[in-house]
């Protein structure tokens, strides 16, 4: 937590007594805000005890956000840079168990990225999906081959769907 001026919190209360467990913030320096058209965050559980959360930042590494390589490697982006008032999204691994922050990252290309919901499967696959403008994310495949480079007159931003491994390797984008 680096004061930022709006930052998130994640809560966990007892179900039958409705007592505070624990709590935490996540944020930067700069503003945190909701990765939705409709300013919410996302969260999925997968049944290995991790919270996966997802939302959007203003805050670059420099700026104190959360960024932690998994222990295990895999996917891991700690340079960002907010343009045009541009958020960045990022994701974010929490060990219910520990309460601990174990994975988290940035997730961006340099024309903007959105993601609009996430999914956890039970082994722990994250299914991330939203909108991009970016043609420069990591893809995994031929990036020409899915994407069209916004030569419709229909949209402005293409539709992204990605899976991360539970080893928080990206299978595919």
């Amino acid at each position: 937590f680096a004061g930022g001026g709006n930052d998130y919190f994640l809560a966990e209360f007892d179900a039958s007594s409705q007592q505070l467990l624990w709590s935490t913030f996540i944020g930067g320096t700069e503003v945190e805000f909701g990765s939705s058209s409709q300013g919410t965050h996302q969260l999925g559980t997968d049944n290995l005890g991790n919270l996966y959360f997802t939302g959007t930042t203003q805050s670059l590494s420099t700026d104190n956000f959360p960024l932690m390589a998994h222990a295990n490697g895999g996917y891991f982006d700690n340079t960002a840079s907010v343009t045009s008032g541009n958020g960045i999204p990022f994701l974010s691994q929490f060990d219910i168990s520990t309460r601990s922050l174990t994975w988290s990252t940035f997730f961006e290309g340099t024309g903007g990225t959105e993601v609009k919901a996430i999914d956890v499967s039970p082994d722990g696959n994250v299914f991330i999906g939203g909108t991009t403008k970016s043609s420069d994310l990591p893809y995994y495949a031929d990036p020409q081959e899915y994407f069209d480079n916004h030569s419709s007159p229909y949209a402005d931003a293409e539709g992204l769907l990605i899976n991360i491994s539970p080893y928080r390797e990206i299978n595919w984008l």
